[in-house]
């Protein structure tokens, strides 16, 4: 995995497992957004969520501990936050899981 993909899976860990702090985690994805634009990954909001679905998916396999915190409070973190590309992605990946 290359340095770019590890430090996104684990801002996205960092989201999610912090959802609570609504200011920090606001700047948190509007950072890895803004991230994605410049390096020209997944430029579109479709393309984001089905990255950042695909980074929680694959941190989930690796870590039986955040897939269980994904699988009991995802939906719950995606429906308190703004529409947005992590919120879709937070949805999807918690569907796949349960």
């Amino acid at each position: 995995m290359n340095l770019f993909r590890t430090k996104t899976t684990s801002k996205i860990c960092s989201f999610v497992a912090n959802c609570s702090e609504s200011e920090q985690s606001q700047k948190l994805v509007q950072n890895l957004l803004e991230q994605f634009q410049k390096q020209s990954v997944a430029t579109s909001v479709d393309k984001q969520a089905e990255l950042i679905e695909q980074l929680i998916l694959t941190e989930a396999k690796k870590d039986p501990f955040f897939k269980q915190f994904v699988v009991q409070q995802g939906q719950q973190i995606a429906d308190a936050m703004v529409e947005s590309a992590i919120a879709s992605a937070i949805r999807a990946a918690h569907s796949q899981l349960i």
